[in-house]
């Protein structure tokens, strides 16, 4: 789903160049395009880190159980 939205946000970087907007609004809606994909790339970096951290954090308390 996250690669959807990004290929979409992407193409819309792409045809934004070319729909005729006035400078100030085409910096504004790059902008905010720059920040949405910036938000849903770290979002999903965050995720995957907390995830890998609570896997970890599992095993490590099965291995002092075992102990």
């Amino acid at each position: 789903k996250k690669n959807w939205v990004l290929g979409f946000l992407g193409i819309a970087v792409i045809l934004f160049n070319y729909l005729g907007f006035s400078y100030s609004v085409k910096s504004a809606i790059m902008i905010a395009l720059g920040l949405a994909v910036s938000f849903i790339s770290f979002r999903g970096i965050v995720k995957y880190k907390f995830i890998a951290r609570t896997k970890k954090v599992e095993e490590d308390a099965k291995n002092i159980e075992k102990i």
